[in-house]
């Protein structure tokens, strides 16, 4: 639902319940205004609590933008524990808004953006294998793209997280072997570079002592990939303004 569906139905609590108390004050022999706009402002606190708790209930808690696949719902869950159950309500953004810019889909976006009050995660989903082959051009405009969605998704005064997860990492040489040493419950944030965050998460020896030649050289391949990644990764980032996001954005990646 909507803001303005909220909207509508407060107004219309309220309204119903002024023409109750003006029946009512119709048929009583004295005017008693006090009584009334005390009973007045209790019922639309009533109403507005009701409101609170309905869009708090009903409103979708996750955007998913980006790429798609059958399991998204899980992608969300591994991002966020606290989001798993049957409480979970992700609204995957449909890839027509995303590529399209007119004024249907900047009015479709903004009936999606969800309330003020309780402003819905933003979940940017990559597949970072063909982010990374893809040519600067093809770039520039997934990048236009997701800051043309994100401005209209966005609510600009109010803290609203908004995170970056790689999916399809595993089709990358070495990703496998090196991501059996990172620590996986802990997402990146993108105040800092990420090629910084991973050395700093992973141990060289450790992989010495675990792989076989084969998959240690496989773990050094992916190692020294790590800086044209990051650049990659830092790059796309800094463009979505996120660097400065408040709460921090987090980066996550998965073999998704």
């Amino acid at each position: 639902m909507n803001n303005f569906k909220y909207f509508f139905l407060f107004i219309s609590l309220v309204l119903l319940t002024a023409l109750i108390l003006v029946v009512i004050d119709s048929t009583i022999q004295y005017n008693h205004w006090i009584l009334i706009t005390l009973t007045t402002l209790s019922v639309t606190v009533i109403a507005f609590f009701i409101y609170l708790q309905w869009i708090s209930t009903y409103s979708a808690r996750v955007i998913l933008i980006g790429d798609h696949y059958s399991y998204c719902e899980d992608l969300i869950k591994r991002c966020d524990n606290s989001l798993e159950g049957e409480h979970l309500r992700t609204q995957i953004l449909p890839a027509s808004l995303l590529e399209t810019d007119s004024p249907r889909a900047r009015y479709q976006l903004k009936t999606l953006k969800g309330s003020f009050f309780f402003p819905p995660r933003l979940v940017i989903a990559i597949n970072f294998e063909q982010f990374f082959k893809a040519n600067d051009a093809e770039k520039l405009i997934l990048v236009t793209n997701l800051n043309r969605v994100l401005g209209l998704l966005k609510h600009n005064k109010r803290k609203q997280q908004i995170d970056l997860v790689f999916t399809q990492m595993q089709e990358l040489s070495g990703y496998n072997e090196f991501s059996n040493q990172l620590n996986k419950s802990v997402p990146y944030s993108t105040s800092l570079p990420i090629i910084q965050q991973l050395k700093q998460n992973v141990n060289t020896t450790q992989a010495l002592l675990d792989f076989t030649p084969s998959n240690f050289i496989l773990f050094l391949k992916f190692r020294h990939n790590l800086s044209s990644l990051s650049t990659t990764i830092d790059g796309l980032i800094s463009d979505l303004l996120l660097v400065s996001q408040k709460p921090k954005s987090l980066v996550y990646f998965f073999s998704l």
